[in-house]
């Protein structure tokens, strides 16, 4: 028995050593979850906490700490970052797993789109990418290296933060309810005050800036309004043509800057050269609209544009004109995110190119329209080339950049102070990159304009056609230190408004009065010329188009600094209510 005793004894203390031992043990492994967890948030918050202490520092700027709005806004922003460390530590795995990937996925477009654009993403460049997300499929490929760097470390992270936390310090329904009040409550803070939206780290705008994008439909109105007059002359022009490029910046063109070596074929044709002409605005969506509705920089007033909603599209001015109105559009679906209102109704053709390789599409624009213009009827034929979008690579084929880097532009040097690049090493690093985007975007306009023109002009007859080429805005090429090739606010360089302006035709007084005008005044035309010039082709009556209209291509210049609407809102709701002009002279 006393064996027996001190057996039982012995095994008694046994198991108690192993119960502490796993208990010590588990302590451990939960310890160091708890520790791998908690680093993974910070990991996550490192990766971005200068650009999020912009963004406090900017929304606080001019305004008193003091001030309630003030005060709001920076609790609920220490709030908001603080529900990155209370999500992954939910219980429920629902609640936690669904938090995390509404955080974490636009945490990750952020870091992908700094790393191509060196803007983080705010509501606007939200709204910019959804507007322009054909071009953004087209070019998914160059992109597809920095997205895999990104989801190298993205990914593990974002799995340690979703997966179960240790027991003794998970969070239960108090925790969800925290969490989900810090999002509504900036959901709410966002909503209420549009100077904030931008103002908020990407992974709690984003819900709110979806939202705002997807209920932001344009006008309900017909904005396609009664036409203004009827044509009274007889015009000599069978077939007009207005085709707008992508991104195309005028002044880096060889037509108008000799020692460059981007469009040799162009400079051997007898075309009517405008020079470098300045657009509506330096975003597409803006520029487009403004070109196909005639609006000018008087039709802003304080309040936004005037009477836009019972403006007559160029489509119903060719149409109540006689002419058969066709798009032809070299951007997939495009013709849904720029049409307006009952736009489409006057457009008797449409004509989508892309189903053929993006850097091949202008060629394949070049034939369909010169197919087009072989038809007798009289046309209004409105192009929407491919282009030059950024990146820049995609608009050309990968062959042709090795053999062509030396019809690029001459490289600069650099001057100026860089924008967050103080040491020199990045000064230099950002020449060197500078020099790389340039040597593409020279590569990019000699195969898709050069390219391009080589293919329409060639044994085209222009007896009975007027063309006016132009883009829908230019790009910045990095000047100033800005990344961001276009679509930029206050930041908005002066390159992202110039554009080419040229003309062709083979109707003797047309090809005269045009030509006159362009020598007389280089260099000094706008968007705002070219809706009045179709409706004076179209046989609409000179003094009535000037005052509605404004001076046209046929005309001198009109007096004064020419200026383009800098904006980086791309949609009705933004860019209609609020704007800013950049002055180019």
């Amino acid at each position: 028995m006393p064996l027996l005793g001190v057996a039982a004894n012995i095994s008694a203390n046994m198991s108690a050593s192993r119960f502490l031992l796993a208990i010590k043990l588990n302590s451990g492994v939960e310890a160091c979850w708890t520790a791998i967890k908690l680093l993974a948030v910070v990991l996550v918050l490192c990766r971005a906490p200068n650009a999020w202490l912009h963004l406090l520092e900017e929304a606080l700027q001019g305004r008193s700490i003091f001030e309630v709005s003030a005060i709001i806004y920076l609790l609920t922003f220490i709030f908001a970052i603080s529900s990155f460390f209370i999500t992954s530590f939910l219980s429920s795995p629902l609640v936690r797993v669904s938090l995390v990937a509404l955080t974490m996925i636009p945490y990750g477009l952020d870091q992908i789109y700094t790393k191509i654009t060196g803007h983080h993403l705010n509501h606007l460049y939200m709204r910019l990418l959804w507007v322009e997300r054909s071009a953004v499929r087209d070019g998914y490929e160059f992109y597809l290296p920095l997205i895999l760097e990104t989801c190298v470390w993205l990914i593990p992270l974002t799995l340690i933060l979703m997966l179960p936390p240790p027991k003794a310090v998970s969070l239960g329904m108090k925790g969800g309810a925290l969490s989900g009040a810090a999002l509504l409550l900036t959901f709410g803070v966002i909503s209420n005050d549009q100077r904030v939206i931008s103002a908020f780290p990407p992974p709690f705008v984003f819900p709110v800036a979806i939202g705002k994008i997807l209920t932001d439909t344009g006008p309900a109105k017909n904005i396609s309004g009664e036409v203004l007059q009827s044509p009274d002359m007889t015009t000599p022009v069978r077939h007009i043509v207005l085709i707008v490029d992508e991104s195309v910046r005028g002044d880096v063109l060889q037509l108008n800057r000799p020692d460059l070596d981007n469009t040799p074929y162009l400079v051997t044709q007898k075309l009517i050269n405008y020079g470098v002409a300045v657009s509506g605005a330096n975003c597409s969506f803006a520029s487009r609209v403004m070109l196909r509705f005639g609006l000018r920089r008087s039709d802003f007033g304080d309040s936004g544009i005037k009477d836009i909603y019972n403006r007559p599209s160029v489509w119903k001015y060719a149409t109540s004109a006689g002419y058969r109105t066709t798009i032809i559009e070299g951007r997939e679906g495009q013709r849904v995110f720029y049409m307006q209102g009952n736009e489409a109704r006057f457009i008797n053709n449409y004509v989508e190119v892309s189903e053929s390789a993006p850097n091949y599409r202008d060629v394949m624009i070049a034939a369909r329209l010169k197919k087009e213009l072989q038809d007798p009827r009289p046309s209004f034929i409105l192009v929407n080339k491919f282009g030059t979008h950024y990146p820049y690579e995609t608009a050309y084929p990968p062959v042709y950049d090795g053999a062509h880097k030396k019809m690029v532009t001459k490289r600069e040097g650099v001057n100026g102070k860089f924008r967050d690049r103080n040491e020199l090493e990045d000064q230099a690093e950002f020449a060197r990159e500078r020099d790389e985007l340039r040597v593409a975007y020279g590569n990019a306009l000699h195969w898709s304009v050069d390219g391009f023109f080589n293919k329409l002009l060639e044994g085209m007859d222009l007896r009975n056609v007027l063309i006016i080429y132009t883009s829908d805005h230019g790009q910045s090429l990095m000047d100033g230190g800005q990344r961001l090739s276009h679509c930029s606010d206050g930041i908005a360089q002066v390159g992202e408004g110039l554009v080419p302006l040229l003309a062709t035709t083979g109707v003797p007084e047309i090809n005269a009065a045009l030509t006159k005008a362009a020598a007389l005044g280089k260099n000094q035309y706008s968007h705002f010329e070219i809706f009045p010039t179709l409706l004076r082709s179209m046989g609409y009556q000179k003094n009535w188009v000037a005052a509605e209209y404004g001076g046209s291509l046929f005309d001198s210049p009109t007096a004064g600094a020419r200026q383009f609407l800098a904006t980086g809102h791309s949609g009705w709701s933004s860019w209609i209510d609020s704007h800013t002009w950049r002055t180019v002279d």
